[in-house]
């Protein structure tokens, strides 16, 4: 939904309605653009499936639902609860106690990374750490696997848990090969190199870093 001219600011859909009625009361897609519009003009253009109702369920129910059939989205309810409390900004220490006293957290890349983000906004970098390498060993997705192997070395390298740190940025590259800004990542590598005394991979690293850096920019 969009204007392809303007429409004075007051003809523009008013997202807060569009958003309010299609989650909180339950609208289909056609009918909260409909709602959202103070006039109807031709400038705003409304493309998809007007029917489309996602919030036809409310998120008790769904999460019964959910647990009934023993699905694995299970976990993404679990987490639009973990969030709703911190919006509602519910004690830290509960959050935590929902997170830890669940089953299904134990199972899930997705809770565990949320977790251990917890644990480090919470000032406890070791649980945060334990966390992050929990959610590595539950399949997280791709692009899950490249934030966890990021936020990880982070937080090993200000815990100077520099061998851990290390062989966490390696992994890296070997789970990622094709990643595109790789030139961050041999420069951590060739800092950690060199303060465990690593001289051979430094002077690899610092190799990579000069096929990646122009020689004006070094």
């Amino acid at each position: 939904m969009g204007t392809v001219d303007e429409p004075y600011l007051m003809g523009t859909p008013d997202i807060a309605a569009f958003m309010g009625r299609l989650m909180f009361y339950s609208f289909n897609f056609g009918a909260a653009a409909y709602a959202s519009q103070n006039v109807l003009s031709w400038q705003t253009t409304v493309v998809g499936d007007p029917l489309y109702r996602p919030f036809k369920k409310s998120p008790p129910q769904l999460h019964k639902e959910l647990e009934a059939k023993h699905s694995k989205l299970i976990e993404w309810s679990h987490l639009k609860v973990v969030d709703l409390n911190l919006v509602r900004n519910s004690p830290m220490a509960e959050v935590v106690n929902y997170l830890e006293s669940i089953p299904t957290t134990k199972e899930s890349s997705v809770l565990q990374e949320k977790l251990g983000d917890i644990c480090a906004a919470e000032g406890k970098p070791s649980s945060a750490i334990q966390a992050y390498e929990q959610a590595l060993k539950l399949g997280p997705s791709p692009q899950q696997r490249v934030r966890l192997r990021l936020t990880l070395g982070e937080k090993l390298s200000a815990a100077n848990r520099d061998q851990d740190a290390y062989a966490n940025y390696q992994k890296f590259l070997e789970e990622v090969p094709s990643y595109p800004d790789k030139l961050p990542i041999f420069q951590k590598l060739l800092a950690l190199s060199q303060k465990l005394g690593k001289n051979e991979n430094a002077e690899k690293y610092e190799a990579e870093i000069k096929a990646l850096v122009p020689q004006g920019q070094r």
